[in-house]
C-alpha cells in the first residue's frame, strides 16, 4: 500500500489549476490567440484527472502499489506505440 500523504496537496493544485484554467478561457480572448487552445486542452485533462483522483481516493486503487505499476508500464507501452 502507498501512503495517503501523497493526497495532501491534490485538492490545492485541483483549486490552483481550475483558478488559472479560468484565466485563461474567461480572461484572454482566444480568438486572439488560438494557439492556447492547446493549453486550455491539457489544463482541462489535467483537472479531470485531479477530480477524479479525487473522487476515487476512498477506493483504494491510488494506494495499490501493483495498480500504480501496471498503468506505468502500459502508458509506457502507449509511448513506445505512438
Amino acid at each position: 500500500m502507498l501512503a495517503d500523504q501523497r493526497f495532501s496537496g491534490v485538492r490545492d493544485f485541483l483549486e490552483e489549476m481550475k483558478a488559472r484554467h479560468f484565466e485563461l478561457t474567461e480572461v484572454i480572448d482566444i480568438r486572439k490567440h488560438p494557439e492556447l487552445l492547446h493549453c486550455s486542452s491539457y489544463q482541462d485533462g489535467l483537472i479531470h484527472a485531479l477530480e477524479r483522483i479525487l473522487s476515487l481516493r476512498s477506493s483504494g486503487d491510488y494506494s495499490n502499489g501493483a495498480n500504480a505499476l501496471t498503468t506505468e508500464l502500459a502508458y509506457q507501452k502507449l509511448r513506445k506505440k505512438n
